[in-house]
Parts: C-alpha cells; sequence; structure tokens
C-alpha cells in the first residue's frame, strides 16, 4: 500500500487533473494518505492495523523503525553483559505485533492482478524518472486536448 500511495502521489501523476477528476482523489487517495503518514510514528496505520482481523501484509518499516528506537531509548548498564530485560520486552511486542497477522492462512486469488502486476514491472523496470515525467507531460497534454473539446460539445449544447 506504501509503494502504490507513494506512486500515486508522485508529480508526475499528481498533476494529471482531468484524470483525477474522474477516479474521486479525495475518496480515494486521501483516504490512503492518511494510513501512510509518517507523524505521529504512522498513527493512521497503526488504528488502521488494529482493527484488523485476519491475515495481513505489515508496513515492516514501521516495525524496524520501532526496533531501532527502542535500541535507542534503552541503554543497556555499564557492564557489557548486562540485560535489558525492559528493551527485551519491547522487542517481543514489537515482533508479537507483527507475527500476529500470520495467524490466519491468506486466501489470495492472484489470477488476473499478478499477472498484470508483473507484466507492467517487466514493461516499466529500468525507465528513469525522466521517462515518467515525459508521459505524464504528454497526459497532460492529451487531458487539455480532451477538455477542450468536452466544453465545444457542451457548449454546443451535447
Amino acid at each position: 500500500m506504501s509503494a502504490i500511495v507513494t506512486a500515486l502521489s508522485s508529480i508526475s501523476v499528481d498533476r494529471l487533473h482531468m484524470t483525477w477528476a474522474v477516479v474521486g482523489r479525495k475518496k480515494e487517495l486521501e483516504t490512503l494518505l492518511k494510513h501512510n503518514d509518517p507523524s505521529g510514528s504512522f498513527a493512521g496505520y497503526r488504528t488502521l492495523l488494529h482493527n484488523v482481523d485476519g491475515p495481513c501484509v505489515p508496513f515492516i518499516s514501521m516495525y524496524l523503525q520501532d526496533l531501532v528506537r527502542s535500541n535507542e531509548n534503552t541503554t543497556p548498564g555499564h557492564d557489557s553483559a548486562t540485560v535489558s530485560f525492559y528493551q527485551r520486552m519491547r522487542w517481543y511486542d514489537i515482533v508479537r505485533s507483527i507475527v500476529k497477522f500470520q495467524n490466519r492462512p491468506y486466501s489470495l486469488r492472484a489470477t488476473y492482478t499478478l499477472p498484470f502486476i508483473e507484466g507492467s514491472l517487466r514493461e516499466h523496470s529500468g525507465k528513469s524518472e525522466e521517462w515518467f515525467w515525459t508521459r505524464s507531460e504528454e497526459l497532460v497534454q492529451a487531458e487539455m486536448l480532451h477538455a477542450d473539446i468536452r466544453r465545444g460539445l457542451s457548449e454546443a449544447g451535447f
């Protein structure tokens, strides 16, 4: 979800105003953006995960950040052999949060989606950000052309 939201929020896609008007950006993407917002330690995403009952593939980066923060916030004793039980307890809680989604099997049917994603990745792998910007520019020009045609039809009474 994070990768998809980030891609849809990129400037190359964000500037396609006519496309977003048809898709309904406010309804769909804005909701996802709330869950993908890293502020507040991903508070929106954590709330969403708290309500999930069933299999889920969590955003691992959030948990890795938790582990790093836990490691930074707890200082071991003066002796290198000293064990911080608070730190170990915190690590346990973080790892338990990750594995709780593995209690149920995943029932995913990838008959249409997976081949589409794999084909798109093969087709666009190795293309630079410049290529995407150029393609975005082409689409913006096409949107403007269609807007002019639509406006003309509307003025003619169609």
